[in-house]
């Protein structure tokens, strides 16, 4: 689950500071979510999946490891 965060904004060509500014949290939070060091509330997922413009179930969903990411914009 928290690996795929750092799939899709590298898939962006996102660095960690961009994502967490828009997503409004911290890098040093970030980093822990994308280390699986910590688990984020639902409030921080939906301003990661809003940041990276993509849904929760893209992201978190039971088969997301599994699809690769395409970049739409």
């Amino acid at each position: 689950m928290t690996n795929r965060v750092r799939v899709v904004r590298e898939a962006r060509g996102m660095s960690a500071a961009e994502l967490a500014r828009r997503a409004g949290i911290s890098r040093s939070h970030l980093y822990l979510i994308e280390q699986g060091r910590t688990e984020p509330t639902v409030s921080v997922v939906l301003g990661l999946c809003r940041a990276l413009g993509v849904s929760f179930d893209d992201l978190f969903g039971q088969h997301a490891d599994d699809q690769r990411v395409v970049d739409v914009s």
